[in-house]
């Protein structure tokens, strides 16, 4: 009875750790890019972003979906820092936040070269996929450089 008392417990630890897990990205570094530190942020928790953006030293390019600035632990960023919204994002056309297509990242990135910033790219999952197939290949080309 003790072993089947134990393998009860276990079944009912492993579903309330199933139920509490929470999926969040992570920041990811990657290092010196035509002479700005660039990082990017998928899918946060927008508490640990506003902590990351606040720590940061101007000028701060964050690069975002336009859903992330809604959220209220936000709000005291937005007029610190310059934001540009993900072209093509359903909300990006209503905002007052310029718009940048992540296809033109290379272009984005060239043009704000040597201002010794810190970049920072955040999507939702609605741009999830082309994160992940444009945004690393485009910076990790442009670190090779």
């Amino acid at each position: 009875m003790t072993e089947n008392m134990k393998g009860q417990k276990e079944v009912v630890s492993t579903n309330q750790q199933e139920e509490t897990k929470v999926y969040f990205g992570f920041l990811k570094p990657y290092g010196k890019v035509l002479g700005n530190n660039v990082f990017t942020y998928n899918l946060p928790n927008m508490d640990e972003l506003s902590n990351v953006l606040n720590s940061f030293p101007t000028p701060v390019y964050w690069i975002t979906s336009s859903n992330f600035i809604l959220s209220p632990s936000i709000q005291n960023i937005l007029t610190e820092h310059h934001v540009l919204i993900i072209a093509n994002d359903a909300a990006s056309n209503s905002t007052t936040f310029p718009s940048i297509d992540l296809h033109l990242l290379k272009e984005f990135l060239e043009e704000k070269a040597h201002q010794n910033a810190m970049i920072i790219i955040s999507c939702n999952e609605e741009h999830d996929a082309i994160f992940k197939e444009t945004i690393d290949t485009t910076i990790l080309n442009m670190r090779k450089v």
